[in-house]
């Protein structure tokens, strides 16, 4: 399984192949295993979104807190 960070903002700041790389062990359709998946995460206060694209990339979006947080911890370390 790889999580990715995405080339394009529109398919989200990160994207799973997870369902695919499942599809074949599981036979299962990789979109429909990919439904199933979103559907079981549980939810997080840093995850705004989850999309499905083309034949099973979970797409994942991250709220503007996610982010102001990692900021605040990059800050937070200084030249460290």
């Amino acid at each position: 399984m790889e999580v990715e960070s995405t080339r394009d903002a529109q398919h989200g700041d990160f994207a799973s192949n997870l369902a695919m790389r499942l599809a074949k062990a599981t036979r299962q359709n990789p979109r429909k295993l990919a439904e199933v998946l979103v559907r079981l995460l549980p939810p997080s206060p840093a995850v705004a979104k989850v999309d499905i694209a083309g034949a099973g990339f979970i797409n994942f979006f991250l709220t503007t807190d996610a982010y102001h947080a990692e900021i605040a911890e990059v800050l937070g370390l200084g030249r460290r």
